[in-house]
């Protein structure tokens, strides 16, 4: 399943996630059942290496969280493992915290946008496909709108398209031909 893992997640997405598994661990002792630690330990694990890849080092050291303690001897109570359960969950919850910190590094913060730094007109173009992750449509998008955009103000510049006409197809995108 580990190959399933390399598929990226969008940090806003994992950070949401992230978040929901933190608050899932706040009382450790409510998910100590199986089947309940068992899927958020899974679950955690899975949204940290498809957001920060497999061999990130939060999440290598989320993998090697203990959460027993491996050595039992008699006379120590009725439930040995139950502090290092809780020390386990809480140390995990700490590396996911962690995650959470450096995912909101990669979205940025509420730093102004210098609107020099791209072409708003492009960015209206092609925002739905980045928005739905499309990144296969993006290029294409961009040329048309380059090409279009081009032949736009070559015609207001001398007044007749000289080289390329654009042509509008039924389906209502452009593409450039001579005549």
């Amino acid at each position: 399943m580990r190959g399933l893992w390399s598929l990226a997640m969008r940090p806003a997405l994992a950070i949401t996630e992230l978040e929901k598994l933190k608050d899932e661990a706040s009382d450790p002792l409510s998910i100590r059942t199986n089947g309940l630690f068992t899927s958020w330990k899974s679950r955690a694990e899975g949204v940290l290496a498809r957001s920060l890849g497999d061999r990130h080092h939060l999440v290598k050291d989320f993998r090697e969280v203990r959460y027993a303690l491996g050595i039992y001897f008699d006379g120590q109570g009725a439930d040995p493992d139950r502090a290092s359960y809780v020390g386990g969950v809480q140390q995990a919850c700490g590396y996911i915290d962690a995650a959470i910190y450096e995912l909101r590094l990669l979205v940025g913060g509420d730093e102004p946008v210098d609107q020099r730094a791209y072409d708003p007109e492009l960015w209206d173009h092609v925002n739905g496909l980045v928005e739905a992750e499309d990144w296969g449509k993006i290029a294409s998008q961009t040329a048309i709108f380059a090409s279009s955009a081009w032949d736009s103000r070559r015609l207001s510049a001398t007044g007749t398209v000289t080289a390329s006409k654009i042509a509008t197809t039924p389906g209502g995108t452009r593409s450039g031909y001579s005549g």
